[in-house]
Formats: C-alpha cells, structure tokens, sequence
C-alpha cells in the first residue's frame, strides 16, 4: 500500500481479490471504467432529483406555505389538495414504493460513490485522474439538468405564491427571458 501519489502501472489487486491489474491494457481498461462509473455517479444525481421533486410535489400538494403555516412537518402544510394527491394519500402505497425505490437509489448511489472513493485512495494517479475526469464529464452533460430540476421544483412547490422570483431568478442565474414578471420586484441585490 502506498502512501504518496505514484504512477505504476502493476497494481496487483484493486478492490476484490482476484482483480488483478497487472499491464497498461489492464490500467487502461480500468481507468476507462472508472471513468464511466464517476459518469454514472452524476446521472444517479439527476435520477435522484427528479425522484424527490415528484415525491416533494405529490406531498405538498398544491398547497402554499406562509407566515401561519408550521416550519416542520410537510403534512401539516396542506391545506388545498387535488384530487391526484387524495387518491395517492388514501392509499399510501404510491408513496411507499416511491420511498423504498428513492432508498434504493440512495444506496446505489451511495455506494457506487465508496467504490469509487476506494479506487482514488489506492493512491494511483491514473486513476484519480479517470475519475476526475468522468465526474467532471458527468456534470458538463448532467448539470444542466440538475440546475434546472431545482429551479422547477422550486417553483412547483411555491408557484403559486411567488412566481415572479422563479421568474427573476431563471433570468438572473440561468440567462433566459423574464417572462410577465414586474419589473420593480428585485431579487436579493439585483436591481
């Protein structure tokens, strides 16, 4: 085990017994596949969030929080609720397979970061630089659609109540055109 970066090309075994890197057809063939699972880690992140903001959503329902509403507890938020979110609560199973199946891409996710985390604490520089790279590809095609995800959650859950700062902040942090906003309303020092 090595205790400072280095750059050889014989690992011996990585991760399980049996995996065994010991040519640069080997390192290479590892590297690229670091590469796609550090990829895999980004997407995991947008599949993640797209699976919370609908189970946000079903939660709170239409509902819009105020200066009365309680600050813990998304069930005592609702106050209005359509008919989909009536039939998903009165059942339950919905949301409990919506739960148990955001649990298990948690844990995939999870532990698909510790693999990888293990692979870069071998100390090999090749393959800090495959996951780098993969993570950093990830997110150039991955993170757009992350930031976007929130912003539409965001705007889902208080819509209703404050749609001229979706509006704002989709023209100041993501560039595209204000639409019907007022033009007097500022957000946090932007004039």
């Amino acid at each position: 085990m090595h205790s400072s970066y280095w750059w050889g090309t014989s690992l011996g075994d990585l991760l399980f017994k049996g995996y065994s890197i010991n040519s640069v057809a080997g390192l290479v063939m590892t590297c690229l596949g670091l590469a796609s699972l550090a990829v895999l880690f980004e997407a995991m992140k947008v599949v993640q969030a797209t699976t919370k903001q609908g189970l946000h959503v079903t939660s709170l329902g239409d509902s819009c929080p105020n200066e009365c509403s309680p600050l813990l507890g998304a069930a005592n938020i609702r106050r209005r609720r359509d008919k989909r979110c009536v039939d998903r609560d009165s059942s339950g199973s919905d949301r409990t397979w919506a739960l148990l199946c955001q649990t298990g891409l948690y844990l995939f996710q999870d532990t698909l970061g510790y693999l990888l985390m293990l692979c870069v604490m071998t100390y090999n520089g090749y393959f800090t630089v495959a996951v780098s790279l993969g993570a950093g590809l990830g997110y150039l095609v991955f993170g757009p659609a992350l930031i976007e995800i929130g912003f539409n959650s965001a705007s889902k859950i208080c819509g209703a109540c404050t749609g001229r700062v979706g509006n704002h902040l989709r023209k100041n942090i993501l560039g595209t055109p204000d639409q019907g906003s007022n033009p007097d309303f500022s957000v946090a020092g932007n004039p």
